[in-house]
C-alpha cells in the first residue's frame, strides 16, 4: 500500500516540476529587459536550461520510485541502487535510449487499488521518454549557437571592437551608424543580453543584428572576459537601464584598469545615464588612462539643436534690442533642458530673450526652481552685469483644449517654438495644431509664422517627412515644422562621442592658463609652474564631467555667435557679456551665490554676482574667456 502512495506523490511532484518549469521559462522569455536581467543575475541559467533541469529532475523521480519499489535487500542498499539506476536511466532517456522496463516492474508491484495511478504513471513516463530526446537536441543546438558566437568573437581579426551591453532599438541604431561611418577594416560589433523571443519586435532586432554580422551573446556584458589583446581600439557602450548601466560600467572599468593592454586611451566607456548619482559614481571611479564618458541623451539633443537649427536667427526689434520670444510646450526633461540652455545661449550682444512654458501639470515653475533656484529667481531682473531673461509659466493647460489657443493669443509674436510632450504622436499633432493657431495669430498681426521644432523619436516618420520635403498639408502647403531628436541622429557615434566639441572645450578650459603662460614667456620668465598647472587642468578636464560640460557650453556659444555673424563688443563690454553667459549657465546647473564658499557639492559660487563686484583677476578671466572665439 505504501508504494501506491509513493507513486502518487512522485507523479504529482514530477508533473509539478515539469509544468512549473515550463511556465517559469515562458514567463522569463516574456519578461521585460530589466526584469530579465535581474533574474539572470540571480539565476545564471537560460530559460531553456532551467526547464531542462526541471525536466531532468522530474524524469529522475519517476525512475527512482520505480527502482525503489522493485528493489530487494537492505534498505540503504536499495536506496543507493535506486539513486544510481535512476540517474543512469534518466541520462539514457535524453539519449533516445530510454527503457521503461523498470517502471513497468515497479507498477506491477502496486496493489489493485492503485491500478489507475499505475496506468497514469506509465502514460506519463512514456510521454517523458518521447519528449526527452527533442529537448536533448535543443540543448545541443543551443550549446553550439553559444559556442559559435564565442568562436566568432575569439577568432575575429577585427582591430576595432564595439561592445554594446543590450540589444534594443537605440543600440541597433548606434551599431548601424558605426558600420556606415567606420573607415578601414570592418569593425566587430558585439551585443550582450540577447535572448530569443516570440515578440515580433524583439525578433526583428535580432535579425537586424545578425544581418550586420554582429556577435550575439546571451550573457551579461560583465560575464564575458576582456581578452582580445591584439585589438587596437575597444569601445564599450553601456546602453541598458540607468541602474544596470552604472553597475556594469563600474565592474568593467575596475577589471580593465588592471590589464595593461586595456588601460590606454584607446579603451573607452560610454555609459548612458542621466541620474545625479551616475555622474558622481563615474567621476569617483579610478579609470586609469581609459576614456570614460556619461552619455546624457537629452543634453546631447539640445546642444545639437542649438548648433544646427535657426533658433536665434529670427528676432523682433524692440527698444533697440533683438528680442527672442520662445515658446516651449511641455516642461518635462526635454522642455527643461531647452529652457535652461536657451537662457545662457541667448546671452548675445544686443539680444533679449523671453521664454514661455505651457504645461498641463500644476507646478512647472516650482519643479524647475527646485533644480535651478537662482535661474528662476533671476527671471525678469534688469541688473547691470547680470544675465537678462524672462521666464513665464502657464500651468494646468491641456494642449487639446481651447485654453491652449487662448493662451497662445496672450504671448505676443513668437520667434520660435518647441514641442516636447514626450510622445511622438502627440508632439506631431500638437505641432500641427500650433502651426495652425500661430498661422492665424501671427499673420493677423503682421508677423511671420515662427520656426516650430517638434521632438520626434521615430526615424521612419522623420525620414518619410524629409523625403517628402517636410510635413505638408494636402501635399502642397508646408507646415514649416522641423522634427528633431530622431533615434538615428541622437544615437549616432559622432553625437555620442562629441570629439570635436570636447577638443574645442579643452582649448577653452585651458584658455586662462595659456594666457598666463604667454605673459610670463613674453616677460622673459620661465613657465614651469604654469606648465604643471596646465597638465593638472588637462587631467581634470578628462576626468570630471563638470569641466567638460561647462567648456562645451562655451564652445556651443562660440559657434552660435559665428553662425549669427555677431561680433562681440570690445573691452569691458565683451567681458560683461561673457560673465552674463557664464552666470546664466551656472544657474541653469543649479548653482547659487555664496560670498564665502565655492563648492561643487553644495553648488555655491562667490562669483555669481554683477560683473562690477568681481575681483580684477576674475574680470580678466572673463575678458580672456570672451576672446576664445577669435
Amino acid at each position: 500500500m505504501h508504494f501506491g502512495i509513493l507513486f502518487t506523490v512522485t507523479l504529482v511532484l514530477s508533473l509539478g516540476l515539469v509544468v512549473g518549469g515550463a511556465i517559469g521559462s515562458l514567463w522569463r522569455v516574456r519578461a521585460t529587459g530589466s526584469a530579465k536581467r535581474a533574474i539572470a543575475r540571480r539565476l545564471p541559467l537560460t530559460p531553456f536550461q532551467c526547464f531542462l533541469a526541471c525536466f531532468f529532475i522530474g524524469g529522475f523521480l519517476i525512475f527512482f520510485s520505480a527502482y525503489l519499489a522493485g528493489g530487494e535487500g537492505l534498505w540503504l542498499a536499495v536506496v543507493l541502487r535506486a539513486v544510481f539506476s535512476a540517474l543512469y536511466s534518466t541520462i539514457r532517456l535524453f539519449l533516445a535510449e530510454g527503457d521503461l522496463e523498470a517502471v513497468e516492474l515497479g507498477i506491477a508491484s502496486l496493489a489493485a487499488g492503485f491500478a489507475p495511478v499505475g496506468r497514469l504513471y506509465l502514460l506519463y513516463a512514456t510521454a517523458l521518454t518521447a519528449v526527452a530526446p527533442v529537448l536533448s537536441a535543443g540543448f545541443v543546438l543551443s550549446f553550439f549557437k553559444n559556442f559559435s558566437a564565442f568562436m566568432r568573437y575569439t577568432l575575429s581579426r577585427a582591430r576595432c571592437v564595439y561592445y554594446i551591453s543590450d540589444l534594443n532599438e537605440t543600440s541597433v541604431a548606434l551599431a548601424n551608424d558605426i558600420l556606415d561611418k567606420h573607415e578601414g577594416k570592418r569593425p566587430l560589433i558585439v551585443f550582450f543580453n540577447v535572448f530569443d523571443s516570440e515578440d515580433t519586435a524583439r525578433a526583428d532586432l535580432i535579425d537586424q543584428a545578425r544581418d550586420m554580422g554582429a556577435v550575439l551573446f546571451r550573457k551579461d556584458i560583465t560575464e564575458i572576459g576582456l581578452g582580445r589583446r591584439r585589438v587596437t581600439r575597444k569601445l564599450y557602450f553601456i546602453a541598458g537601464s540607468d541602474d544596470d548601466n552604472v553597475r556594469q560600467a563600474l565592474t568593467l572599468i575596475g577589471r580593465a584598469r588592471a590589464v595593461e593592454a586595456l588601460n590606454t586611451p584607446d579603451t573607452a566607456f560610454y555609459v548612458f545615464a542621466t541620474s545625479v548619482e551616475s555622474e558622481a559614481l563615474l567621476d569617483a571611479v579610478d579609470n586609469g588612462r581609459m576614456r570614460v564618458r556619461r552619455v546624457n541623451e537629452k543634453r546631447n539633443l539640445v546642444m545639437g539643436a542649438l548648433l544646427d537649427y535657426p533658433i536665434f536667427d529670427t528676432s523682433l526689434i524692440r527698444d533697440g534690442y533683438r528680442c527672442l520670444n520662445v515658446l516651449i510646450v511641455g516642461s518635462g526633461s526635454y522642455g527643461d533642458e531647452f529652457l535652461k540652455s536657451i537662457c545662457w545661449c541667448a546671452q548675445l550682444p544686443g539680444y533679449r530673450v523671453s521664454l514661455h512654458v505651457i504645461d498641463r501639470i500644476a507646478d512647472p515653475r516650482e519643479r524647475l526652481a527646485a533644480a535651478a533656484p537662482e535661474l528662476i529667481a533671476g527671471s525678469g531682473k534688469q541688473i547691470a552685469g547680470e544675465p537678462h531673461y524672462e521666464l513665464h509659466f502657464y500651468p494646468n493647460i491641456d494642449v487639446k483644449t481651447d485654453a491652449f489657443a487662448k493662451t497662445l493669443a496672450d504671448l505676443g509674436p513668437l520667434t520660435a517654438a518647441f514641442v516636447t510632450l514626450g510622445n511622438d504622436e502627440l508632439n506631431i499633432e500638437t505641432a500641427m495644431r500650433l502651426r495652425g493657431e500661430l498661422g492665424r495669430l501671427q499673420q493677423s498681426r503682421g508677423y511671420d509664422v515662427p520656426h516650430i521644432f517638434s521632438v520626434v523619436y521615430n526615424t521612419v516618420k522623420t525620414d518619410t517627412f524629409a523625403q517628402c520635403g517636410g510635413l505638408k498639408s494636402l501635399g502642397k502647403e508646408s507646415y514649416g515644422i522641423t522634427f528633431i531628436g530622431d533615434m538615428r541622429t541622437r544615437y549616432s557615434l559622432a553625437v555620442i562621442e562629441q570629439r570635436a566639441l570636447e577638443e574645442k572645450g579643452l582649448e577653452i578650459h585651458l584658455a586662462w592658463l595659456s594666457h598666463e603662460k604667454q605673459k610670463i614667456v613674453a616677460a622673459g620668465g620661465t613657465a614651469d609652474e604654469i606648465d604643471k598647472q596646465i597638465t593638472e587642468s588637462r587631467e581634470a578636464y578628462e576626468k570630471f564631467e563638470y569641466y567638460r560640460r561647462a567648456s562645451i557650453a562655451t564652445a556651443v556659444h562660440v559657434e552660435v555667435l559665428k553662425k549669427l555673424g555677431l561680433h562681440l563688443p570690445s573691452g569691458t563690454e565683451q567681458a560683461i557679456l561673457e560673465h552674463n553667459r557664464w552666470s546664466a549657465f551656472m544657474r541653469s546647473e543649479g548653482y547659487v551665490f555664496d560670498a564665502n564658499v565655492r563648492s561643487h557639492i553644495a553648488k555655491t559660487h562667490p562669483d555669481l554676482k554683477p560683473f562690477e563686484g568681481l575681483s580684477d583677476r576674475e574680470k580678466a578671466k572673463d575678458d580672456v574667456s570672451a576672446k576664445r572665439g577669435e
